[in-house]
Parts: structure tokens; sequence; C-alpha cells
């Protein structure tokens, strides 16, 4: 496993810029939050229809059955 150091960061900046870096930290911490969900097999089954994804007021990921 490798770690994010200053040569990760170096390349990372040929890229994208600061935001987009940033961004796409933020992405990857936040749809991280399903794995647990999928690992417990509390996950909405694909079978039970459509949802629509939301996000409450603290950013947190809802799935709406339509």
């Amino acid at each position: 496993m490798s770690s994010a150091n200053g040569e990760l960061r170096a390349e990372l900046c040929e890229y994208f810029t600061e935001s987009q870096i940033a961004e796409i930290c933020l992405d990857v911490a936040k749809w991280s939050q399903q794995k647990y969900l999928v690992a417990l097999r509390v996950e909405t089954p694909p079978w039970s229809g459509l949802g629509t994804l939301t996000f409450d007021e603290d950013g947190n990921p809802q799935i709406c059955s339509d």
C-alpha cells in the first residue's frame, strides 16, 4: 500500500489544480461511505425499484424510493 507524500502531490499537480485535488479527495471520502452498507448487506437492493439520491443538511447521502 502506498501513502500520500510529496512525490504524489507533485505528480497530481501536473494534471490537476489544487481545487481539483481537494475535490477528488472529498469525493473518495464521501463515496467510500457506501462500502459499509454493502458489507453489512443493508444497501437498497437493485430489484426494489429506482431511487433518487439526495443529500441532507450535513451532506450525508440519502436514497429516496420513488
